[in-house]
């Protein structure tokens, strides 16, 4: 992916709030609390329909696993109850914006064999595929794909589209769901093409979609070729070993990946480039030294307790950058016949640097390893 084609927030972006008089209210970045570089947003092609990705971000690059909370972050003086309530909003955006990103990663892979004409067919009465039960709407991954499609703009579209293919015609069938348009609600969870309509709405609303709204889908997708990322986690700083000289490291997996599957994490695979240096058969349980000389490690270990809002400095919070690619050995799960695709990441071998940081917004480097 283009670094350059995201649009950084840096005040550009707002967040809209509707309250009963119809007046909008923005709120920027700075407003809600975020640094500029915090947080990137992936605009689609049509802002006017489709609402954007939001991620967190570290040095420019999507992060992945452990993510900011900032919730929990002390809010600044004098902060008003409706910036609360909009950077609460935004979180949940942020979390529920994950599995959308996944379904965006995997139509960019397959984005030049998805054959959108192909939907129409399950509505067409000319043609021999009508059923969602044929083997061949199974073979070509049809019914996957549109329901892929389907989920994705559920979730994405404004109110007003979410209405034109989700609701009778002539009907309002999303949910009032108070503050952010961002927020989950039931009806999206929910949704069907031409909400309570008979099978002739469905129909025309799966073709107006085929024909309007998905190649833009398409088209969005192209920014989701997302080749590398900040993998960040946390780890259980033990004892220090003083026969091993350093600190042992225990918890790094997993780290809250979703969808990513861990390759350097997992020992049975010939790719796998970490290595434990205290390995258990509980791979969770499984360790690395964090090697440091013991006139430093003592300096070390009083400073991330002091900084510890625990106060027992027993948490210490990593990153290293991961390549992120599709995983060869596929899930033999499937969805309507068609086999989903996994995605795996993996440190880059040419930079084995691990960063520690005292806090989870990775502000305060406190050392680094390479592995």
């Amino acid at each position: 992916m283009n670094v350059l084609k995201f649009i950084f927030l840096l005040g550009i972006f707002a967040f809209h709030t509707h309250h009963a008089n119809s007046q909008t209210t923005d709120y920027t970045e700075a407003s809600l609390g975020f640094d500029p570089g915090e947080l990137l947003v992936i605009s689609s092609p049509n802002a006017q329909k489709i609402l954007p990705i939001v991620t967190s971000s570290f040095r420019g690059i999507p992060r992945f696993g452990l993510q900011n909370d900032y919730s929990f972050r002390s809010p600044p003086p004098g902060e008003s109850q409706k910036v609360r309530m909009a950077r609460k909003d935004l979180m949940e955006k942020i979390r529920a914006d994950e599995d959308l990103m996944r379904h965006l990663l995997t139509i960019n892979v397959y984005r030049n064999t998805i054959d959108l004409e192909s939907w129409k067919k399950l509505y067409d009465p000319t043609d021999n595929v009508t059923s969602h039960t044929t083997t061949a709407n199974y073979t070509d991954g049809g019914i996957y794909w549109l329901s892929l499609f389907k989920t994705l703009a559920a979730f994405t579209t404004t109110p007003e589209t979410f209405e034109e293919y989700f609701c009778k015609t002539g009907e309002s069938c999303l949910l009032s769901v108070p503050g952010s348009p961002y927020k989950k609600s039931y009806t999206k969870s929910k949704a069907q093409w031409g909400g309570r309509g008979s099978e002739f709405e469905k129909r025309r609303k799966v073709i107006a979609f085929t024909d309007n709204l998905a190649p833009t889908y398409l088209e969005w997708s192209k920014e989701f070729d997302i080749k590398e990322a900040y993998m960040v986690g946390q780890a259980r700083i033990g004892e220090y070993d003083f026969k091993a000289g350093g600190f042992p490291l225990r918890g790094l997996q997993p780290v809250n990946a979703g969808y990513l599957i861990p390759i350097e994490f997992d020992r049975e695979d010939p790719n796998s480039l970490f290595k434990f240096d205290y390995p258990t058969t509980n791979q969770r349980k499984s360790g690395i030294l964090l090697k440091m000389p013991m006139d430093k490690a003592e300096a070390f270990i009083e400073d991330i307790k002091k900084k510890s809002s625990s106060g027992r400095g027993q948490q210490i919070y990593f990153a290293y950058k991961v390549t992120i690619s599709l995983k060869e050995k596929r899930n033999t799960a499937t969805d309507y016949g068609f086999q989903r695709p996994e995605f795996t990441y993996e440190q880059i071998p040419a930079n084995r640097t691990i960063e520690f940081f005292s806090d989870l917004y990775l502000k305060d480097k406190v050392h680094e390893m390479v592995r």
